[in-house]
């Protein structure tokens, strides 16, 4: 339950930051900046492959990722320097839906709609059986669990094994392969 909590209480936080966002720029610049969410997904994005796959500290990926993100709104910032109205909505619409797309397309680098998976989560050691300390979306073969399709926070291995039970008894598996010690193999 706390882990929960303080999931539900960092995503408050982020889209808070990003309602902050559109408040500076929509409500008291009178800009119609419609590619916050490409920013957005660009920071994301960096921050997840640099702690994901090179191995970075958390705090130096976010730091990385508020750089890429603002790097990337330098170069948005140059092209539509002198657009108003409705001209810089649509071009900043159609960043944001490049972003979209390339995030959903590049399967190699961003996963492709399935995202990436084992993201580690602050303040938690890493490791376990089923990736404790870690956040990612997809599923998962647990050591004599049976098979889990589950998505989230994966961090208490009492309720994961108990999650990885659950769903084994309604998945089926291949002929032959048992669903964990003592138990009964999977009918044909």
């Amino acid at each position: 339950m706390e882990n929960y909590l303080l999931a539900m209480a960092v995503f408050a936080g982020l889209y808070a930051l990003m309602a902050l966002g559109l408040n500076v720029i929509w409500g008291l610049a009178g800009m119609v900046n419609l590619g916050l969410a490409g920013f957005f997904a660009v920071g994301a994005y960096a921050s997840a492959l640099l702690t994901v796959r090179l191995g970075w500290p958390i705090p130096v990926g976010w730091v990385a990722a508020a750089v890429a993100a603002a790097a990337v709104g330098v170069l948005v910032a140059l092209v539509t320097a002198r657009l108003r109205g409705d001209y810089l909505a649509i071009v900043t619409l159609g960043f944001s839906e490049v972003v979209r797309l390339l995030a959903s397309n590049e399967i190699w680098l961003t996963g492709g709609t399935d995202g990436i998976s084992g993201i580690p989560g602050p303040g938690r050691a890493g490791g376990g059986a089923h990736g404790q300390g870690q956040v990612g979306f997809g599923g998962e073969q647990g050591a004599g669990d049976g098979a889990f399709a589950g998505a989230g926070r994966r961090g208490d291995d009492q309720a994961d094994a108990a999650a990885c039970q659950r769903h084994s008894r309604l998945l089926p598996l291949p002929p032959g392969e048992g669903r964990g010690e003592g138990s009964h193999t999977a009918p044909a």
